[in-house]
């Protein structure tokens, strides 16, 4: 797999995540990152984000969940977490937001 986005969301440790899934995603997984890509065409730095998130999941292998949220649903999760900017990953922990990083 050549696109980033693509060998994310193969990786065994990220769902694509719709709103209507967010809740039970949250409650099954106390360590999570959700990741917000935004138009890749238009701001092309959410496939560098992509790299270093799938790195992360390798790395702490079995203790952090990603939600890779999908583009459908993404204005409306953007909203609920504060993200104004795309690329964003939002840290999540026992299902409070902890931290969000955006371009």
């Amino acid at each position: 797999m050549s696109d980033p986005l693509e060998a994310l969301a193969a990786h065994p440790a990220c769902d694509v995540l719709r709103k209507a899934e967010l809740d039970d995603f949250l409650a099954r997984n106390p360590r999570a990152l959700l990741f917000f890509s935004g138009a890749v065409a238009r701001r092309p730095e959410g496939l560098d984000v992509a790299v270093v998130v799938r790195e992360l999941l390798t790395s702490y292998q079995g203790k952090l969940r990603l939600g890779l949220v999908d583009r459908r649903d993404e204005t409306v999760l953007m909203t609920k977490f504060g993200v104004v900017v795309t690329p964003a990953v939002v840290f999540m922990r026992d299902g409070e937001q902890v931290e969000l990083v955006a371009r």
